[in-house]
């Protein structure tokens, strides 16, 4: 009996994924491996496993629907996106210092309509803009961010770039440039941090920046935590291919050893699996898919167009990949050149 069920589950499993394959349906995929398994738990007669596996499914399929979160006000959308086109990947760091506000002007002045910058909280609790967790890399001199108050950070001298000096900004330095000068803005968080996201949720409200900022992050429950916080805020889910088993977007240097490296890929695996499917975005109520520029499709561009998110392109470095997005995918970049785009 059992020889014979695992040959049916076999069978099924084989017949399902080629089928799956056809229609490109990863969901379907699921559904008849869930299918087989129930088959020949049946024909095994294991019941008490049939009844964790039954009952398992039915639960987190109510769960999803009472924690997943809605999306931001359409009318809200529809302001932030309008006229988006280009945004300058921290400002433009080709011309100025990364995420400085030299670099923001510079972006403005080479066409972006939008700046995207990275958020980090000092010890103290006050917003900074820095990408790295320590300020190595852009100043020559290492302090850790989130073991330094801002008297210790804020105003530290960024390397030159182009000749062009600056300082690190606070995070109310960069909004009040960006609001005289009409410019949309993406905060971008690297990682969960509980007192930044109820902080960025305080100013968004305080400022009124609904129609003006969303913030973004590659941890999904950055978005949901925000959306939890007053689901009227913009929110997005940034991701790339392999992003957890591989440094590189390319997928040439591993992130991990021999011994996690397959789990990792494991992840990355389960990651797109429910990106691509739709159920974690829906899940998180995010509004913008901030996409790698190798991940994106014409057929995600779509789909997530009806299910009412917006797809953004990061970081198209090309001009010829600029006039692809815009043109004829007919959606925004981020980039590290605005210069470049020529439309």
């Amino acid at each position: 009996m059992l020889g014979y069920s695992l040959t049916i589950a076999a069978i099924s499993i084989v017949l399902c994924f080629i089928l799956s394959n056809s229609v490109m349906n990863e969901l379907l995929v699921i559904w008849c491996i869930l299918a087989s398994l129930t088959l020949l738990l049946m024909w095994s007669r294991y019941s008490e496993l049939l009844y964790i596996f039954l009952f398992v499914p039915f639960m987190l399929i109510i769960g999803f629907a009472i924690a997943r979160n809605e999306q931001a006000p359409l009318e809200t959308k529809l302001k932030f996106f309008d006229g988006f086109v280009m945004g300058g990947h921290r400002g433009s760091p080709e011309s100025a210092p990364e995420n400085s506000l030299a670099a923001l002007k510079a972006a403005q002045y080479e066409g972006c309509q939008l700046v995207e910058f990275d958020v980090q909280l000092t010890s103290d609790g006050i917003p900074i803009i820095l990408h790295d967790d320590n300020t190595y890399r852009t100043t020559g001199i290492k302090r850790e961010v989130s073991s330094s108050v801002l008297s210790e950070i804020a105003g530290l001298p960024l390397l030159t770039v182009n000749g062009i000096n600056d300082t690190i900004p606070t995070l109310d330095d960069v909004i009040t440039f960006c609001m005289r000068n009409n410019l949309k803005m993406i905060f971008d968080i690297k990682g969960m941090n509980d007192l930044l996201v109820r902080e960025l949720a305080r100013i968004i409200q305080d400022k009124n920046l609904y129609t003006s900022a969303i913030i973004s992050s590659f941890s999904p429950a950055v978005p949901y935590f925000v959306k939890k916080a007053d689901p009227n805020i913009l929110t997005g889910f940034t991701n790339r291919r392999a992003l957890y088993g591989f440094l590189t977007e390319d997928g040439s240097v591993d992130r991990g050893v021999w011994w996690n490296q397959w789990f990792l890929e494991l992840m990355d695996d389960f990651l797109l699996l429910v990106l691509r499917s739709f159920l974690l975005p829906d899940f998180l109520g995010v509004d913008m898919l901030l996409l790698n520029h190798r991940d994106i499709s014409h057929s995600i561009v779509t789909e997530s167009a009806k299910r009412g998110m917006q797809v953004v392109a990061w970081t198209v470095n090309d001009k010829y990949e600029m006039n692809y997005m815009s043109k004829v995918l007919k959606i925004p970049f981020l980039t590290d050149i605005p210069k470049l785009f020529e439309g």
